[in-house]
């Protein structure tokens, strides 16, 4: 089933084209890594898919009834919910059935005569409501609730937590929670493993493997991305191309692809630098014949020398930094160092030293 189909999506701001001719689709069960250079155009995209943004021309086909979660780089919360009823919202159709459903129970309790007809309705409206409500797995979401908190970082004891006390970080991992416990059939991800440490990432790779519905990702975290994807969309010099496989099996296919490109050009230089010679000596000899057949092969040098130079081989700039001095080995020193935000420890008599040509990776939960 196609969950997504674009046609020759075209999008500037101002005078500057950012994306040109946007054509894909996206199937249901499709996990798509969005890749590009920075700049390149893809939360734009994403923007366009979501309906944050209009594109300038082409079209953008979503089939109704869809429902789709975009995970945003600014969560926005109401700080009054604590982190378990913030998620707890997802469900609200849920919660409303089961409080109808106490209330019918409470009704057939207090029922005298069950022969009168209207007991009967009531059991039967129950008996209905009862069914649909184990469908949607009405019994268990709060257990999907804690089962999702845990798994991105979130213990027990953080569940009623209010929202307005958590950092920026525990904001962004409560909305990817929320998101998640969504189940949109179209769900895109902007750079969600941010503020994820390793755990919170293995879990979320896992999480989103088994995913039924559509996944568009966008990630610097080249494995994250390898992991979870079945499909590679990039977008490059303002066009997208599409690649079904892993992100590794991508990296090979674009390495072979820039050989064979680089290839051609080379070999299209080396012709066209023959031709010049044959032109330049036709010239030379200056008769009428030999200076029109100069003439004509120029003309064809002309179109072959529009063809593009490789990316490879681009002009790209290089900044270097030459220290005028060596300093020395020492680098820092850090001894019982502390922080604490209004009352809460973050970290306590920290002690490292660090030294030069060092490589210090900083992790944890």
């Amino acid at each position: 089933m196609i969950t997504i189909t674009a046609n020759n999506l075209n999008k500037s701001f101002g005078v500057e084209s950012i994306l040109e001719e946007i054509s894909f689709t996206v199937g249901k069960g499709d996990k798509v890594g969005l890749i590009g250079k920075n700049g390149s155009g893809k939360s734009t995209l994403f923007k366009i898919i979501s309906g944050l943004l209009a594109a300038d021309s082409g079209t953008l086909f979503i089939p109704k009834g869809m429902s789709l979660g975009y995970l945003e780089q600014t969560p926005v919360f109401d700080n009054l919910l604590t982190i378990e009823s913030a998620c707890s919202e997802v469900f609200i159709h849920l919660i409303d059935m089961e409080k109808k459903l106490h209330d019918l129970e409470h009704s057939i309790s207090s029922f005298n005569d069950r022969h009168d007809p209207s007991y009967e309705k009531i059991l039967d409206q129950y008996s209905h409501l009862r069914e649909t409500f184990e469908k949607m797995n009405g019994y268990g979401y709060r257990s999907e609730i804690r089962g999702v908190l845990n798994g991105l970082g979130f213990s027990e004891e953080d569940f009623m937590k209010p929202v307005n006390s958590l950092s920026g970080g525990q904001k962004s991992r409560l909305n990817i929670a929320r998101l998640l416990l969504g189940k949109p059939d179209i769900l895109l991800l902007d750079e969600p493993t941010n503020h994820l440490d390793i755990d919170a990432i293995n879990w979320l790779e896992g999480y989103l493997k088994n995913y039924e519905n559509s996944v568009l990702l966008i990630s610097h975290d080249r494995y994250f991305i390898d992991q979870v994807s079945n499909r590679i969309f990039e977008i490059e010099n303002k066009r997208l191309t599409s690649h079904n496989g892993k992100y590794s099996d991508f990296v090979k296919f674009k390495k072979s692809l820039q050989e064979m490109q680089l290839k051609k050009y080379l070999e299209t230089q080396k012709e066209i630098e023959k031709q010049k010679e044959i032109v330049r000596r036709f010239k030379q000899h200056g008769t009428e014949k030999l200076a029109k057949r100069a003439a004509s092969r120029e003309k064809k040098l002309e179109k072959i020398e529009t063809a593009e130079k490789p990316e490879s081989m681009r002009d790209k700039a290089k900044i270097r930094f030459k220290p005028q001095i060596k300093s020395g080995n020492d680098v820092l020193f850090v001894k019982d160092l502390s922080k604490s935000f209004s009352g809460r420890t973050i970290f306590k008599n920290i002690g490292l030293d660090i030294y030069r040509n060092d490589k210090v990776g900083i992790i944890g939960p």
